[in-house]
This record gives structure tokens, sequence and C-alpha cells, in this order.
């Protein structure tokens, strides 16, 4: 974690974007394809993105994995689908646990190297026992 910690922030927050990619396209997978969680297309996980119901812009939200899920390119690339996105998370949480974090989204969350370094650990060792 040494090494890491000395890293430039802007990639630690790269690379734990990374993980947290590589982790939930696993998570919803069988072990070789996921579903698309907007438009239900099946795909390799290779080929499935890590779709964000808020954008990465807001740290807050950029790494709580309650929040994210493969995605394909297509929905990708149209936004991510926020709409049916948000429809789908409602499905799963609520009403009112996302429009809480719809009114916090803008609460500026900074993290410490440290932090980052930790969290890209934690990824590494759930990877790692795979």
């Amino acid at each position: 974690m040494k090494n890491l910690i000395d890293m430039p922030i802007g990639k630690l927050e790269r690379i734990l974007d990374s993980e947290v990619s590589l982790f939930i396209r696993k998570k919803y997978s069988d072990g070789e394809s996921c579903r698309c969680y907007t438009c239900g297309m099946v795909m390799g996980i290779k080929e499935a993105t890590c779709g964000h119901w808020i954008s990465r812009r807001h740290r807050g939200t950029r790494w709580d994995v309650r929040f994210l899920r493969p995605q394909c390119s297509i929905c990708q690339g149209r936004g991510g689908e926020q709409e049916r996105f948000r429809e789908r998370l409602v499905q799963e949480f609520g009403e009112e646990l996302i429009s809480e974090v719809e009114n916090s989204k803008s609460n500026m969350a900074l993290h410490s190297r440290v932090w980052l370094a930790e969290k890209i650990e934690y990824y590494r060792k759930i990877r790692m026992g795979d």
C-alpha cells in the first residue's frame, strides 16, 4: 500500500475506478456474462461497462457500489440511460433512499490518498479471492 499512497490522487481514482468496475461486472455475472441493468442485453464481462446512476464527477457516490451496475456500451453511449437506471434502483431500494441520495449528491466528498489506497487494496483482495 505504501506505493499507492505516493501516487497522485487522480491516478488513485483511476485505479479505484478500474477495480470497482471489475468488481461490479463480476458481482452481477454468472462468471462469464452479465446483463445490462438498463436494457437487459447479455454480454461478456469484458464487454460490459460499469454504469453509474449518478455521474462520476460526484465523488460522494462515485464508488458507492449500491448504485453501480453493469451496462452495455449502447446504454452508456446514451448517457447511461439515467431515467431507466433510476427506475430500477427505486424498485430495488425504494423512492425514499433514491431521493435522499439525489438530494445529497452535490455534497462534495474529497477522499484522501489513504482512503483511496485502502479501497483499492480492499477490491484487489476480493478479486484475488475469485
